[in-house]
Protein backbone atom coordinates (compact mmCIF):
# COMPACT_ATOMS: atom_id res chain seq x y z
CA UNK A 1 0.00 0.00 0.00
CA UNK A 2 1.21 3.27 -0.90
CA UNK A 3 1.93 5.87 1.69
CA UNK A 4 -1.42 8.34 -0.05
CA UNK A 5 -3.29 5.40 -0.07
CA UNK A 6 -2.23 4.48 3.92
CA UNK A 7 -3.24 8.18 4.89
CA UNK A 8 -6.56 8.35 3.03
CA UNK A 9 -7.66 4.58 4.85
CA UNK A 10 -6.54 6.66 8.46
CA UNK A 11 -8.65 9.52 7.01
CA UNK A 12 -11.66 7.43 6.30
CA UNK A 13 -11.67 5.82 9.80
CA UNK A 14 -10.85 8.74 11.73
CA UNK A 15 -13.74 10.63 9.97
CA UNK A 16 -15.93 6.85 10.43
CA UNK A 17 -15.63 6.58 14.20
CA UNK A 18 -17.47 9.90 15.00
CA UNK A 19 -19.71 9.07 12.69
CA UNK A 20 -20.57 5.39 13.74
CA UNK A 21 -20.80 6.76 17.61
CA UNK A 22 -23.14 9.08 16.56
CA UNK A 23 -25.35 6.30 14.92
CA UNK A 24 -25.57 4.24 17.65
CA UNK A 25 -25.97 7.02 20.23
CA UNK A 26 -29.33 7.73 18.23
CA UNK A 27 -30.23 4.23 17.94
CA UNK A 28 -30.03 3.86 21.71
CA UNK A 29 -32.32 7.14 22.44
CA UNK A 30 -34.79 6.08 20.11
CA UNK A 31 -35.56 3.03 21.80
CA UNK A 32 -35.42 4.51 25.32
CA UNK A 33 -38.79 6.30 23.88
CA UNK A 34 -40.33 3.11 23.61
CA UNK A 35 -44.09 3.49 25.16
CA UNK A 36 -45.17 1.19 27.43
CA UNK A 37 -48.90 0.33 27.53
CA UNK A 38 -51.23 0.83 30.52
CA UNK A 39 -51.90 -2.21 31.90
CA UNK A 40 -55.92 -1.66 31.44
CA UNK A 41 -58.21 1.10 30.32
CA UNK A 42 -60.36 2.23 32.95
CA UNK A 43 -64.19 1.62 32.49
CA UNK A 44 -66.31 4.97 31.93
CA UNK A 45 -67.60 5.04 35.84
CA UNK A 46 -67.08 3.24 38.60
CA UNK A 47 -69.62 0.70 40.12
CA UNK A 48 -72.08 2.87 42.44
CA UNK A 49 -71.94 0.03 44.97
CA UNK A 50 -68.30 1.68 45.85
CA UNK A 51 -69.53 3.18 48.66
CA UNK A 52 -70.97 0.07 50.43
CA UNK A 53 -67.69 -1.36 49.70
CA UNK A 54 -65.64 2.08 51.45
CA UNK A 55 -67.95 2.20 54.23
CA UNK A 56 -67.54 -1.53 54.99
CA UNK A 57 -64.02 -1.02 55.08
CA UNK A 58 -63.69 2.05 56.97
CA UNK A 59 -65.97 0.31 59.96
CA UNK A 60 -63.43 -2.40 59.70
CA UNK A 61 -60.23 -0.70 60.05
CA UNK A 62 -60.85 2.00 62.37
CA UNK A 63 -61.32 0.77 65.80
CA UNK A 64 -63.31 3.90 67.29
CA UNK A 65 -65.04 6.28 64.40
CA UNK A 66 -65.99 9.88 64.66
CA UNK A 67 -69.78 10.61 64.20
CA UNK A 68 -71.76 9.03 61.06
CA UNK A 69 -72.80 12.18 59.56
CA UNK A 70 -68.90 14.07 59.66
CA UNK A 71 -67.88 11.98 56.76
CA UNK A 72 -67.53 12.76 53.05
CA UNK A 73 -66.41 10.74 49.93
CA UNK A 74 -65.07 12.61 46.78
CA UNK A 75 -65.91 10.99 43.39
CA UNK A 76 -63.71 8.20 42.28
CA UNK A 77 -60.61 8.63 39.58
CA UNK A 78 -58.68 6.88 38.28
CA UNK A 79 -54.91 6.90 39.43
CA UNK A 80 -51.57 4.92 39.59
CA UNK A 81 -50.70 3.60 42.62
CA UNK A 82 -48.47 1.46 44.14
CA UNK A 83 -50.23 -1.27 43.20
CA UNK A 84 -51.09 -0.71 39.83
CA UNK A 85 -54.14 1.02 38.21
CA UNK A 86 -56.57 1.52 40.36
CA UNK A 87 -59.63 3.80 41.52
CA UNK A 88 -58.72 6.30 44.28
CA UNK A 89 -61.81 7.56 46.10
CA UNK A 90 -61.06 9.97 49.13
CA UNK A 91 -62.72 9.86 52.71
CA UNK A 92 -62.90 12.87 54.53
CA UNK A 93 -64.16 13.13 58.02
CA UNK A 94 -63.85 15.24 61.07
CA UNK A 95 -62.07 14.15 64.12
CA UNK A 96 -62.48 16.53 67.04
CA UNK A 97 -61.82 19.96 65.77
CA UNK A 98 -59.74 17.95 62.69
CA UNK A 99 -60.25 17.78 59.22
CA UNK A 100 -58.81 14.36 58.17
CA UNK A 101 -58.96 12.55 54.46
CA UNK A 102 -58.41 9.02 53.94
CA UNK A 103 -57.24 7.23 50.45
CA UNK A 104 -58.92 4.08 49.28
CA UNK A 105 -57.61 2.91 45.94
CA UNK A 106 -59.83 0.03 44.28
CA UNK A 107 -59.33 -2.15 41.70
CA UNK A 108 -62.57 -3.83 40.65
CA UNK A 109 -65.19 -4.89 44.30
CA UNK A 110 -61.76 -4.94 46.61
CA UNK A 111 -59.87 -2.56 48.30
CA UNK A 112 -56.40 -2.61 47.40
CA UNK A 113 -55.02 0.01 49.46
CA UNK A 114 -55.64 2.62 52.35
CA UNK A 115 -54.19 5.25 54.20
CA UNK A 116 -54.23 8.86 54.91
CA UNK A 117 -54.18 11.24 52.56
CA UNK A 118 -50.47 12.29 51.27
CA UNK A 119 -50.42 15.47 49.21
CA UNK A 120 -50.02 13.24 45.75
CA UNK A 121 -53.71 11.87 46.77
CA UNK A 122 -54.84 15.44 45.99
CA UNK A 123 -57.58 14.88 47.77
CA UNK A 124 -57.81 18.67 49.31
CA UNK A 125 -58.99 19.88 45.96
CA UNK A 126 -61.87 17.11 44.98
CA UNK A 127 -65.27 17.56 45.22
CA UNK A 128 -67.35 16.04 48.19
CA UNK A 129 -70.94 14.76 48.61
CA UNK A 130 -71.88 13.17 52.27
CA UNK A 131 -71.20 9.70 53.13
CA UNK A 132 -73.39 7.73 55.18
CA UNK A 133 -71.28 5.27 56.75
CA UNK A 134 -73.83 2.50 58.35
CA UNK A 135 -75.20 2.32 55.28
CA UNK A 136 -72.67 2.97 52.02
CA UNK A 137 -74.98 5.73 50.48
CA UNK A 138 -73.63 9.22 48.70
CA UNK A 139 -75.06 12.41 47.93
CA UNK A 140 -78.44 13.59 49.59
CA UNK A 141 -79.64 9.78 49.95
CA UNK A 142 -76.84 9.66 52.78
CA UNK A 143 -77.95 13.33 54.87
CA UNK A 144 -81.58 12.31 56.90
CA UNK A 145 -84.18 13.91 56.84
CA UNK A 146 -84.72 16.11 60.13
CA UNK A 147 -87.68 17.38 60.87
CA UNK A 148 -88.80 20.79 60.87
CA UNK A 149 -88.06 22.81 64.10
CA UNK A 150 -91.36 24.64 64.79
Amino acid sequence: MTPRKQHEALRFCAMAKPTALLLISATIAACSNIAVPQQETPATTMDPAYGALIASYIKRTFKTLPPVNTFEISSPRWVHATTGWSWLACVRFRDGNALRSYSVFLQGTAVTDARYAVETDDCPSQAYSPFNLDTGAIGSTAVEKQSPLY
